[in-house]
């Protein structure tokens, strides 16, 4: 089937007028097509329900988002391949995604400690600067950086 044929099966309104499974099903083809020949169906897909032995494999899916090696394309598609093992999860899967999320990619209290002590420490107007910057930046998490790097999807 070309693209323009699966585009239109696609967003042809379903049976019964159920709009939300076509928006998810447009939203996993829009983010199949970031994907690109990057995507690992493979390495994405794991069990609707999320168990633990699948946590791992998304954990370093999320890690490999964050590191954005590769550059701009590449990491969207990660970020595209992390966004369809989400919509493919189901509700318990779901929860157990955010969770993890949440959890593990939260902002590292050694550093946030460490940037508060720092501010605390100077007197310099300049060096006050930097070390709000600092304080700022330990105060950005994981998370935030992986979800706005979902948000620069389409439909993110």
């Amino acid at each position: 089937m070309n693209v323009a044929m699966e585009l239109k099966a696609l967003t042809r309104t379903e049976e019964g007028g159920n709009r939300f499974r076509q928006a998810l099903r447009t939203l996993r083809w829009r983010w199949q097509n970031i994907a690109g020949s990057d995507y690992d169906a493979e390495s994405a897909s794991t069990r609707p329900d999320l168990p633990e032995d699948d946590q791992e494999r998304l954990r370093r899916q999320m890690r490999e988002c964050l590191e954005g090696r590769g550059g701009e394309v590449t990491a969207r598609a990660r970020a595209a391949a992390l966004g369809r093992a989400y919509l493919a999860l189901d509700t318990s899967g779901r929860e157990r995604f955010l969770r993890l999320l949440a959890e593990d990619f939260d902002i590292a209290e050694a550093d946030l400690e460490a940037a508060i002590g720092a501010l605390h420490a100077v007197a310099d107007v300049d060096e006050r600067r930097r070390a709000r910057r600092k304080l700022r930046q330990a105060l950005e998490s994981p998370r935030s950086r992986l979800l706005t790097q979902f948000n620069s999807l389409p439909e993110g």
